[in-house]
């Protein structure tokens, strides 16, 4: 599972963002080259901070992944940065990170359910984010393209 999520994030970390979107995710002609089933509400925009934004895939309806450099901030609000969160106390609220829909900030609030510590020795950045009531639909991967 690990090794599927790193793939992903490597795809998706890559991915430059144009200006059209399609309800805020990414149109499929964005994506063509992913190995995904379905891009249309998979693949998402976030906005870290005025100005600048990361990219988050849904692995449910309302959990995402993205790095952990794109939560840093989070981290730094609950002095994690360089811990990590597991989750022990439950889904945290980060003020500082919103997903954008029809590249316009949407209204839900955005959770931090776990990530690795911003620099750790594996080298890892990932993160997993909550959005309740965000309705996403879960990455599915196309076998053939991925053997091509």
């Amino acid at each position: 599972m690990r090794f599927i999520l790193l793939i992903l994030l490597h795809f998706f970390s890559s991915i430059v963002f144009a200006s059209i979107q399609s309800d805020g995710f990414l149109i499929p002609s964005e994506v063509h080259g992913l190995p995904l089933a379905a891009p249309e509400k998979t693949v998402f925009k976030i906005e870290i901070a005025p100005g600048m934004h990361g990219t988050a895939f849904a692995i449910s309806n309302d959990l995402l992944v993205t790095n952990t450099h794109n939560i840093t901030q989070c981290l730094r609000d609950y002095n994690l940065v360089d811990a990590g969160y597991s989750n022990e106390a439950g889904p945290l609220i980060c003020k500082s990170l919103s997903v954008l829909l029809a590249n316009r900030k949407a209204n839900l609030a955005v959770f931090l359910v776990g990530s690795n510590p911003r620099h750790n020795s594996e080298n890892l950045d990932f993160a997993i984010i909550k959005i309740p009531g965000l309705n996403a639909r879960p990455v599915k991967l196309v076998e053939d393209k991925l053997n091509a």
